[in-house]
């Protein structure tokens, strides 16, 4: 038997979420509910994000520079508004707005993450691997599994990837150890310069806690 026990409103790159607090049996959850997009929409969207990756150019500085980041967003989104008024012509401008969101979490961001992060009740958010639930600590419920698993191993790299992008910093081979002939390291880095006052660290070898 499943019961919502708590539920609020999230919203990122104005991509509205519900998060939920459910108890399930003898476990209590922390779930995102997202807005159900039909397959062709997503089949779709995997298209417009390949072109986006192969059109918008970004420079090694762009990269590199969080300074320039809004400029980097700022292009990715136009571009991505004209494929999809393309693709899409009879689309209202909230679901544009909405795809358009969802786009710019998933390619220039950490995807439902981003979700995570915009929460102001979550003091930790702890990734073990690619084979279970991202675990948060949720200030009025403790501990809790999320419904939110990432895809593979080299997902939760490039996720570290995107956080030292953020705040002026490089992951390499060359300073991270390798496992499996990959980069998996996450420097202990202040995380304060770009959300809610907290700092990310390298929880083990294979497991990345923001705190």
């Amino acid at each position: 038997m499943e019961k919502i026990i708590d539920s609020y409103k999230l919203e990122v790159e104005g991509v509205k979420i519900e998060a939920r607090i459910i108890k399930k049996e003898e476990m209590t959850k922390y779930e995102i509910i997202k807005q159900k997009i039909s397959a062709p929409t997503e089949a779709l969207l995997d298209e417009v994000k390949n072109k986006l990756i192969e059109e918008v150019k970004l420079s090694s500085d762009e990269i590199l520079d969080p300074k320039i980041a809004g400029n980097i967003k700022e292009k990715f989104k136009n571009r991505a508004y004209e494929l999809l008024g393309k693709y899409l012509e009879n689309a209202s401008e909230a679901t544009k707005k909405y795809l358009i969101g969802m786009l710019i979490n998933e390619s220039l961001g950490l995807g439902d993450i981003e979700f995570l992060l915009s929460d102001i009740l979550l003091e930790e958010i702890v990734i073990n691997s690619s084979k279970e639930p991202i675990m948060i600590y949720h200030k009025k419920y403790g501990w809790l599994e999320t419904n939110i698993v990432p895809e593979n191993e080299d997902q939760i790299l490039n996720y570290a990837n995107t956080i030292a992008r953020r705040i002026g910093r490089q992951i390499t081979c060359s300073s991270a150890f390798r496992r499996q002939g990959k980069c998996r390291s996450l420097p202990n880095i202040n995380k304060r310069k770009f959300s809610n006052n907290k700092k990310i660290q390298r929880r083990s070898t294979n497991s990345y806690r923001f705190n």
